[in-house]
C-alpha cells in the first residue's frame, strides 16, 4: 500500500461509487456466469445478481446524497490517471478477445476479462484510496486463473466459474465498501 493510501482515508463519494460500480458489475458477471451454469447454480445466480443490484441501488443514493463531496476525480491529474487505467483496461481486453477468437477458445473469454478486470482495480484502489479494490483485485484475478484451470480439466465451463466466482467477490466487496462509506468523516 502506498504511503497515501495510509495518510489520506478514502472519501465517502468515491467509496459509495466504488459499491455502486461493484454492485453493477456483480449482477452482470452472474448474468455471465448463467451462460453455462452447472445443474443447481442458476437460481444463486440469480439471487446473487438481485443482491448487486440491492447494493447498487443503496450505493447509488448514498453517491447521489455525496455528489459534491470531495473525489479522486476532481483532481485534473487523477482523471487522467482513471481514464488511463480504464483505457489500458479495455486494450487488454479486446486484445485478449482477439486473440481468444483467432485461437479458436472463445470459451476462456470470460476468465481473460475477468482477470483484466481484476489487475485494473489494483491502481484504482490506489487512486480512490480504497484499499478494498486491492483486494478484490487480487481475488478476481485468482477466481479468473480458477475458471481457466476447470475449464482445461473438464470441471464447470469457465464462463460459470468466472461468473460465480467474480459475482461473489463483487458482492462482498461492494457491500463491505458500502458500510464503510457509513464509517467515514463526511
Amino acid at each position: 500500500m502506498t504511503d497515501l493510501m495510509h495518510r489520506t482515508p478514502p472519501t465517502v463519494r468515491d467509496t459509495a461509487a466504488t459499491a455502486l460500480v461493484l454492485g453493477l458489475a456483480s449482477a452482470a458477471w452472474a448474468g455471465w456466469g448463467l451462460a453455462q451454469p452447472p445443474d443447481g447454480w442458476s437460481l444463486p445466480l440469480i439471487v446473487g445478481s438481485m443482491l448487486g443490484v440491492l447494493v447498487a441501488a443503496v450505493a447509488g443514493i448514498r453517491t447521489w446524497t455525496y455528489r459534491a463531496g470531495a473525489s479522486a476525480m476532481h483532481d485534473p491529474a487523477g482523471r487522467r490517471r482513471y481514464v488511463r487505467i480504464v483505457g489500458v483496461e479495455v486494450g487488454l481486453i479486446v486484445l485478449g478477445v482477439l486473440v481468444l477468437e483467432f485461437a479458436g477458445r472463445s470459451d476462456y473469454l470470460a476468465p481473460w476479462t475477468l482477470f483484466v478486470v481484476g489487475a485494473h482495480l489494483l491502481p484504482l484502489g490506489g487512486l480512490f484510496r480504497v484499499a478494498g479494490l486491492r483486494i478484490a483485485g487480487v481475488l478476481l484475478a485468482l477466481v479468473a486463473v480458477a475458471a481457466g484451470l476447470s475449464g482445461m480439466l473438464g470441471g464447470p465451463a469457465p464462463s460459470a466459474v468466472s461468473g460465480a466466482g467474480g459475482a461473489l467477490v463483487m458482492i462482498v466487496a461492494g457491500a463491505v465498501e458500502l458500510g464503510r462509506s457509513w464509517t467515514i468523516a463526511a
